[in-house]
């Protein structure tokens, strides 16, 4: 597959990302897949949707956040704990490198776009001679078709530059589906809300007509005489050449012959323009669950509830996709015998969840007076190093709680020394 891959016959266009089929024929044009025109006449496709400020805000937002947590490769050792899987050939590709043309950042930046934006992303797999999983390659969503077999297994039909067709089984390829209703593939933001986008694209070429138009709106000169054909077009060409465009804007106007000017276009205020362009934020905000404030609409925004959205943000809009990564990456990524022994993937959240340094301070003093976190383990969410010698790595309890009774547990030497050390302190 992979001479297959680089070997088109055809004239190719890079598309400004390093996938091994990420090329399409000059003939077909770019990302057509969903193409087609909306009733507002506007044409909606990938390229053109991205136009829209609020949608590519609101994509941007969510592949950016995806790309930049921490994403590790850990290990479950029961009663011994867990430990960080760094010498695992997965871990690299996960947390540095996908490929070699491309980061863990820059994959999952990609990856997460198509798949808010087009409802699929997808990733061929490649393994060395072992069976261990090497690199992540970005696969074209409009190359990509997944489908069931004769034996209805899961596979997958990809298109080359060359317009011929291999088929990858789903082993060999890294399917993350957004919401969906079939299970085979996600619902495309593009297909589904294709009307919306369209509404929003048709609203800015208006506004840009608009102003190119000296900021009024369309009209008619009426003659009371009948004009040659020769001379209407000379009248329309010497009309446009005087009041059309910015620079034309608010000149004067002389009208020969009897003539008048009558609007016949509504002005902004009646087809309340900047009402629609404010609702369409919100349209997008909500078919993607990104909070207003976020795309730029302060209108509802106030201290006291930006950071609690900050908040439902990371909960109720970034969870889901972080979930979706983990679980498919455990299944896609990791073998049987893999997952038997502990190991599974994991995004770290914490930063964005910690809040202020009085916020996190208060936290953190919780968690140690009660016992649930050492010393080190704040000082590993805060990425410093731990403190020599093991001293921190001690559990303490307040003295005014403990077990009573026949069942209670006798005393933890290394605990009630750490108890002891903070009776010393205030003893005189």
């Amino acid at each position: 597959m992979l001479s297959a891959l680089f070997e088109g016959r055809s004239k190719v266009v890079d598309l400004g990302h390093p996938s091994r089929i990420g090329r399409v024929d000059e003939s077909t044009g770019l990302w057509t897949w969903f193409g087609g025109r909306t009733r507002t006449g506007a044409a909606v496709n990938e390229t053109s949707a991205m136009r829209v400020t609020a949608l590519f805000c609101a994509v941007k937002i969510i592949s950016e956040t995806v790309a930049q947590l921490p994403l590790t490769l850990l290990r479950d050792r029961g009663p011994a704990g867990r430990e960080t899987a760094r010498k695992h050939p997965l871990w690299r590709v996960l947390h540095s490198r996908a490929n070699p043309e491309q980061t863990a950042y820059d994959f999952r930046e990609l990856v997460t776009g198509w798949a808010a934006l087009r409802g699929n992303g997808y990733a061929e797999i490649e393994t060395d001679g072992a069976g261990r999983v090497v690199a992540l390659w970005p696969l074209p969503p409009n190359r990509v078709r997944p489908q069931r077999s004769a034996e209805q297994k899961l596979i997958y039909e990809v298109t080359l530059p060359d317009g011929n067709t291999v088929i990858l089984p789903a082993g060999r390829v890294l399917h993350l589906r957004g919401f969906s209703t079939g299970g085979l593939m996600g619902f495309s933001l593009i297909e589904h809300f294709r009307e919306t986008i369209g509404l929003a694209l048709a609203t800015e070429d208006y506004g840009a007509s608009f102003f190119g138009n000296g900021s009024r709106p369309g009209g008619v000169l009426l003659h009371p005489g009948e004009l040659k054909e020769k001379t209407r077009e000379n009248l329309k060409r010497k009309w446009d050449e005087m009041h059309q465009g910015l620079e034309n804007a608010h000149r004067v106007a002389i009208l020969e012959e009897g003539m008048k000017w009558e609007q016949i276009g509504v002005n902004n205020d009646d087809a309340q323009f900047l009402q629609s362009r404010e609702f369409q934020i919100g349209e997008f905000a909500r078919i993607l669950r990104i909070p207003p404030h976020m795309l730029a609409d302060l209108r509802r925004a106030t201290f006291s509830n930006i950071e609690q959205q900050a908040l439902e943000f990371v909960q109720q809009t970034l969870m889901p996709w972080l979930v979706r990564f983990e679980q498919r990456f455990d299944l896609s990524l990791l073998t049987d015998a893999e997952t038997a022994e502990g190991y599974y993937t994991k995004f770290r959240v914490q930063g964005l969840l910690r809040g202020d340094n009085a916020s996190r301070q208060s936290f953190y003093h919780t968690l140690l007076q009660d016992g649930v976190i050492s010393p080190d383990e704040v000082r590993e969410l805060e990425d410093l190093n731990p403190q020599p010698d093991g001293i921190g790595n001690i559990y303490y309890r307040p003295l005014s709680l403990g077990q009573i009774g026949p069942g209670a547990p006798e005393a933890h030497p290394h605990r009630d020394r750490g108890r002891r050390g903070a009776l010393d302190s205030i003893s005189p």
